[in-house]
């Protein structure tokens, strides 16, 4: 599929699959999803071919990649929260992404305008009215939002506008609560630990029945 995807998209598609491949998680690099992320940008360039035969104004392709590149993020990727920052330095941003990168999460800096226009019409429209003023992204599995949310609170130039998590937009105040909510590993122990509680109760109770049961026979024999 991704060969046959390659084949009729225009040239400059397959300069950039490469630079696609790396906007998403080392996860995606399968092929479904692979030719998932760089269907967005195929779709661009498609687009440009056509204005182009049509006379109409040529867009700029650089806006274009980065606006797919920015739809690839959301296509692959789990959980991807939209953060807002003040006048950060690059080696504020520098020690961010080595933080965030412990918990497998990417950052990136992203116009907010381009990513507008990138997402309209997509089923992550509903995310756009974040994308006021600098923005950027973070992305990654689900799992890893408490890490980044720990790290983030670090740098009082970045706070959270929302995000994307599981296809559901949610709010600064639904991503707190998400990151407060045990992780699966930990629930999974509590549910055994409750079920070999009860198996135990269980065998007690059944060798304790048949004790209690002599013994009220044996106070009922003696009236």
């Amino acid at each position: 599929e991704l060969r046959v995807l390659l084949v009729f998209a225009p040239s400059h598609v397959t300069r950039e699959v490469r630079r696609m491949a790396l906007m998403c998680r080392p996860s995606a690099f399968r092929l479904g999803r692979t030719v998932e992320c760089c269907r967005s940008f195929s779709r661009a360039c498609f687009k440009y071919d056509g204005l182009k035969r049509k006379g109409a104004k040529k867009p700029n392709i650089k806006k274009l990649e980065l606006g797919a590149k920015i739809e690839g993020i959301f296509e692959c990727n789990k959980m991807v929260v939209v953060f807002h920052f003040n006048d950060m330095s690059v080696r504020e941003w520098d020690a961010l992404r080595l933080d965030v990168s412990e918990y497998d999460i990417l950052m990136r800096v992203i116009p907010s305008k381009i990513s507008k226009k990138a997402l309209e019409g997509t089923r992550f429209e509903s995310v756009t009215p974040l994308f006021k003023g600098c923005t950027a992204l973070a992305f990654g599995d689900t799992e890893s939002l408490k890490g980044l949310l720990r790290m983030t609170k670090k740098q009082s130039k970045l706070y959270v506008l929302g995000g994307i998590l599981e296809d559901q937009l949610y709010t600064p105040k639904g991503i707190e609560s998400l990151a407060s909510l045990p992780a699966i590993q930990e629930v999974h122990q509590r549910l055994r630990g409750l079920l070999t509680l009860s198996q135990s109760s269980l065998v007690n109770l059944l060798q304790r029945s048949p004790q209690d049961l002599s013994s009220v026979l044996k106070l009922a024999s003696e009236k």
